[in-house]
């Protein structure tokens, strides 16, 4: 879904945002549950995740059957295709921006949720690369980086519900922060900025 609404915004759309957005929410906690049992931890804590994403998982299997989702992809293949010209333009413009935004960023010291705010605009620049046939490695790499560390973020908020499933959690968070001004770096000289 992420890749759609990146594809419709390089054609200048906004129409189906509002499918795209609640099919990808509809995924969101089947996702977020996966990402939670990979850290592993004690067997009741995964226990009670499984029983979670089970739960989760039948809640999507029922919004992927629904009528909505077969209306959204009728409108898909029924979408004019998206001018090169006005989608390299808009790659353009995306990739000054979040160039600004990066060489600003204070990677060692920024919220959790500023650190999301980054990888999310980083994430579509690397789907409209991805659709202009020009995919960035480095964008890729920053944005796995950038991943990891908001998964530590929803993992470290289960703990603070009580839910202990690592112990090396700000090891792991501090070796990550260690690795984002570095991969911005060579971000930034493989986009050519």
């Amino acid at each position: 879904t992420g890749r759609l609404r990146v594809w419709l915004r390089l054609g200048g759309r906004r129409v189906l945002e509002d499918d795209l957005r609640w099919l990808r929410k509809s995924a969101q906690a089947v996702r977020d549950l996966d990402v939670l049992l990979s850290f592993g931890g004690p067997k009741p804590f995964g226990g009670k995740l499984s029983q979670e994403r089970k739960a989760a998982l039948d809640a999507l299997r029922a919004a992927i059957s629904s009528p909505r989702v077969q209306g959204l992809l009728t409108a898909l293949r029924c979408s004019p295709p998206i001018g090169r010209e006005r989608a390299l333009a808009t790659v353009a413009r995306w990739q000054r921006a979040l160039g600004e935004r990066g060489d600003a960023f204070d990677w060692s010291a920024a919220p959790p949720e500023a650190l999301h705010a980054f990888r999310r605009r980083l994430r579509r620049l690397r789907y409209a690369l991805e659709w202009t046939l020009r995919p960035c490695p480095a964008v890729k790499a920053m944005a796995d980086l950038l991943g990891e560390a908001n998964d530590l973020a929803v993992l470290q908020a289960r703990i603070g519900n009580g839910e202990a499933p690592l112990e090396d959690l700000a090891g792991r968070k501090s070796h990550l922060r260690q690795g984002l001004a570095p991969a911005w770096r060579r971000l930034r000289r493989e986009l050519g900025a």
